[in-house]
């Protein structure tokens, strides 16, 4: 079996052992070249070859990314400055780095592949300190469930057998499909072949491809006969999406994130008295969906609600999902570094996956991307399946910030501020525009607004209760922008009057 050749369980080990170095493959024909592979703390970063049709440029130039005069360019570029050619490319911007980050998987994955077909030899393993700034980080399974997707035979089964999980099995440290996570969601409990096809709406042969995956890594078991199901009413719990829902190992989190990467900026602190302010708010019921929107473009709403899923998601215990609405211009999936589908848009249009086969998780938070570019946006967040995934979001989430489209000139926000239980109005400073913050607030629901966010406001410009020098930390403002919220007061008064 695949699970015993020498290569993958030296990679495994090397994961265990949380290793950094280079491993050296060697072909056992004098023609057949070598194969690198890169680790750091146990990942894979990145899988090289000295053959030419293996090279990154390569995978580029089949993608239609880049010229074949650019990319020799930059090759020569990449040579005479030392810097890996990967590296180059993002600081160009002729990728995103989730782009390349797909492009070095889809290498690693050929690589693994001509190393097994061809009985690579593992030469030595080189410790070394060195890694990259835009690394795969790829785990030593995820490379076998990639290559396993391309080369697993179809399981047989007898109709009779039964499939189900093996409770040993983390789920979570892969990366499925959506169609994947649909058959893991079903394997909880033992399962027929027929059960699974009704249950997912995929057809069989498509299961069977899955399963022989699954078999070859060992997170399914199968037996003859099923035991006959205890019947009770029971009360519904939430689905187990830590076990579930795949953690993206390498996403390439935006610097801006401040709440992220700098717990005791000022700006953080903005956020945590932004989130209590929330919490604080008086209802009927608590706010389990909050909209942030925007008069117009580039006031910076995807920024301010990325920053704020972050800051709920530090709380023990609290589900929290961000999701991406803006179907026209998503920005969600670019701060967070990981690619825009799946998500929301194919959610919408294939009918037969449910809700968490479409999640994603980035460290302790959830996350929607917007999963396209809609041509319709309106019809589509009108959809009775987007009513039917926000009871989803409220049965399974504490806390769901959306980020929606701005409010003017589209309607799209309006439809998506409707579906939730408040909406924050984020402002620019010296960038909106009061003639279309009064055009917005009018096509809101007043009741329903939970305040005003001033954006790329100075620290200096507010009476804070404590200098800003206070804390003690590595970087100095490297997203200077702070945020200040104004709480809507019974009845109806400008958001602006009294803050300074």
């Amino acid at each position: 079996m695949i699970n015993n050749y020498p290569l993958l369980e030296r990679a495994r080990s090397l994961q265990a052992q949380k290793a950094t170095g280079l491993l050296a493959l060697s072909s056992p024909e004098p023609e057949g070249g070598a194969i690198v592979a890169c680790f750091y703390d146990g990942f894979i970063e990145a899988v090289f070859s000295d053959r030419e049709e293996h090279k990154l440029g390569q995978y580029l130039a089949k993608r239609g990314l880049i010229s074949e005069t650019d990319l020799g360019n930059l090759i020569k570029r990449a040579r005479e400055e030392h810097v890996p050619l990967g590296e180059i490319l993002v600081n160009e911007k002729i990728v995103e780095p989730y782009v390349l980050k797909e492009l070095l998987g889809e290498q690693a994955v050929d690589l693994f592949r001509r190393a097994l077909e061809s009985r690579f030899r593992i030469d030595s393993f080189e410790s070394t300190a060195k890694g990259f700034k835009f690394p795969l980080r790829m785990s030593a399974d995820q490379l076998l469930l990639d290559f396993l997707r391309q080369q697993s035979a179809a399981l047989e089964l007898d109709s009779r057998a039964v499939i189900s999980l093996n409770r040993r099995s983390d789920l979570q440290s892969l990366s499925w499909t959506p169609a994947e996570i649909a058959v893991l969601s079903q394997l909880r409990y033992p399962r027929t072949l027929r059960e699974l096809a009704g249950s997912t709406g995929l057809e069989e042969g498509e299961i069977r491809q899955m399963l022989g995956a699954f078999r070859s890594l060992g997170i399914i078991q199968i037996s003859d006969s099923q035991a006959s199901p205890i019947m009770a009413l029971t009360r519904r719990e939430r689905l187990p999406l830590e076990a579930l829902i795949p953690k993206i190992h390498n996403a390439s989190l935006s610097d801006k994130l401040e709440v992220v990467h700098n717990h005791h900026s000022f700006t953080t602190e903005q956020f945590n008295s932004l989130k209590v302010q929330l919490a604080q708010i008086e209802t009927e019921s608590p706010l389990a969906l909050i909209n942030v929107t925007s008069p117009g473009s580039e006031d910076g709403k995807s920024l301010v609600a990325a920053n704020l899923a972050f800051c709920f998601s530090k709380d023990p215990g609290r589900r929290v999902l961000l999701m991406d609405c803006d179907l026209r211009v998503p920005a969600v999936n670019r701060y967070l570094g990981i690619k825009r589908e799946p998500g929301l848009v194919n959610y919408l249009l294939e009918g037969n996956l449910d809700p968490q086969c479409f999640i994603r998780r980035v460290e302790n938070l959830f996350v929607l991307t917007a999963g396209g570019v809609a041509e319709n946006p309106v019809a589509l967040l009108s959809l009775s399946r987007m009513k039917r995934l926000i009871e989803f979001l409220r049965e399974e989430f504490d806390t769901v910030i959306i980020d929606s489209p701005p409010l003017i000139p589209i309607a799209d926000a309006r439809v998506v501020s409707n579906l939730a239980d408040a909406s924050l109005l984020v402002i620019r400073r010296g960038k909106t525009r009061y003639s279309l913050i009064e055009k917005s607030l009018r096509s809101l629901d007043r009741r329903r607004i939970a305040g005003v966010v001033f954006n790329d406001v100075k620290p200096t410009l507010f009476n804070t209760y404590h200098s800003y020098n206070y804390y003690s930390h590595p970087r100095r403002q490297v997203y200077p922008e702070v945020i200040e919220m104004e709480r809507t007061q019974a009845g109806y008064r400008s958001p602006l009057e009294g803050v300074r």
